[in-house]
């Protein structure tokens, strides 16, 4: 079923050390023969592995299959990197290049003969709902958007509709740490003239704005300097001044 090359040892390497030993405290069940594959729940197929071996042992899995078996594995790949999870502070965070080549991959995997659409005729009945939807939507510089009558029926149908407290906590910590979240919302950065912090509030000594790395003018010889308040452009520091430039946000 797997392709004989040095991704197949080492991920057998790993569901092997994964087989014998106990591992304490959070982990995630892995199917060896993955079930779109045809593995099944026994016990044999069953390793538990932690939140980084599970991440790695799926970017074997890519390297490890071919044809529609290796289109299914980008698949699970990238759905392990955004589906929703109670453990998801326990999960593997991802930067936004990673995580854009997994989709990048992802999506060459899934394209022509090896997209399980590729061929496919709609229905009867899916082609009356997707006709149905386009009514739904108009043309808007070549985005299709929904239309002041659809979105009338849809802010009807939310009117009155609201969220628990305990909802809310739920949906905010399952995104914690999620590719793409931004985790700085509403933060604003701060100095004292010397160093930046970055906070919802104004720390004691500190005033609004971000210090930028020194520049050189490379024309003149001249750098820039800040007294906390305003910039200025010398050869040499002047009294009272620090290196940097001073970046003022207003608002």
């Amino acid at each position: 079923m797997y392709l004989q090359n040095k991704y197949t040892q080492w991920y057998y390497s790993i569901i092997n050390r994964a087989q014998s030993r106990t591992l304490p405290g959070y982990k995630e069940r892995h199917h060896i023969i993955p079930r779109s594959l045809g593995g099944n729940n026994t016990k044999s197929n069953l390793a538990n592995l932690t939140a980084k071996e599970h991440y790695i042992c799926h970017q074997l899995l890519t390297r490890m299959t071919t044809g529609k078996a290796k289109s299914k594995m980008h698949l699970a790949l990238l759905k392990m990197c955004v589906v929703s999870s109670t453990h998801q502070e326990n999960r593997i965070k991802l930067s936004g290049a990673k995580y854009q080549k997994i989709r990048i991959e992802a999506g060459r995997a899934n394209s022509g003969v090896n997209s399980s659409t590729y061929g496919r005729k709609r229905t009867a009945d899916e082609e009356t709902r997707r006709l149905a939807t386009w009514k739904k939507t108009k043309s808007i510089n070549g985005l299709y958007v929904h239309t002041d009558e659809s979105k009338s029926k849809i802010s009807k149908a939310n009117t009155g509709h609201s969220v628990s407290e305990e909802t809310r906590k739920r949906w905010s910590k399952i995104r914690k740490g999620r590719p793409g979240q931004d985790n700085n919302s509403g933060k604003r950065y701060y100095n004292n003239g010397v160093k930046n912090y970055l906070g919802f509030e104004c720390p004691a000594g500190y005033i609004p704005g971000k210090l930028q790395k020194q520049k050189t003018n490379y024309s003149n010889g001249t750098k820039w300097f800040n007294d906390g308040l305003k910039n200025y452009r010398a050869t040499n520091c002047p009294p009272g001044c620090v290196p940097g430039i001073l970046k003022i946000f207003s608002g």
